[in-house]
């Protein structure tokens, strides 16, 4: 075999090794609430795509660093490590007029397999920012989830994966 066959071909399995063990995070498509009922109502009602955005934000974040993302309606820890998080508070205070006081909480479980790897809470806080103009109180917690999703992104790529951890077990009949 001709010596430049003979490398194409060791990349090629090189390639496909790290392919077959470079597993896609599974991010929620619509981050829920871990507790809605400590979630002010009007929040909850009024800035409804609030987990939309920090999911997309995280997403997008863990992609920037060249992870495979699959936002999913529901996490299946068998498929490959999952990010699983949840909205625990949102905090919404003040108005455009008087200056905003606003927070949002997350928790996050990294899984893989049947395996908490790791967890963590975060907690961004944003006044609107200076000079920020007349926003409304789901823009600037908007801001904030999509800082969350970064601080986030950032936390699970410091979490080193399992390497052949056992699936999540599946649920067997009765």
């Amino acid at each position: 075999m001709p010596v430049l066959t003979r490398s194409f071909a060791v990349l090629s399995l090189i390639a496909a090794a790290s392919a077959a063990h470079a597993a896609a995070y599974q991010v929620p498509e619509n981050i829920g609430y871990k507790d809605v009922t400590i979630i002010q109502s009007n929040v909850v009602q009024e800035c409804n795509e609030l987990g939309r955005q920090l999911s997309a934000s995280l997403a997008a974040e863990l992609t920037k660093t060249g992870v495979e993302v699959q936002r999913v309606a529901a996490l299946d820890a068998a498929a490959g490590p999952v990010v699983d998080i949840k909205i625990s508070n949102l905090v919404s205070a003040g108005n455009a007029f008087i200056g905003h006081r606003k927070s949002a909480s997350v928790w996050v479980e990294l899984r893989q397999g049947s395996e908490v790897l790791a967890s963590k809470g975060f907690t961004r806080d944003t006044m609107g920012g200076a000079f920020a103009g007349f926003k409304g109180s789901c823009t600037v917690l908007e801001r904030a989830v999509l800082v969350l999703g970064k601080d986030v992104a950032q936390w699970t790529q410091s979490i080193p994966l399992r390497a052949g951890a056992a699936p999540a077990a599946a649920a067997s009949a009765p």
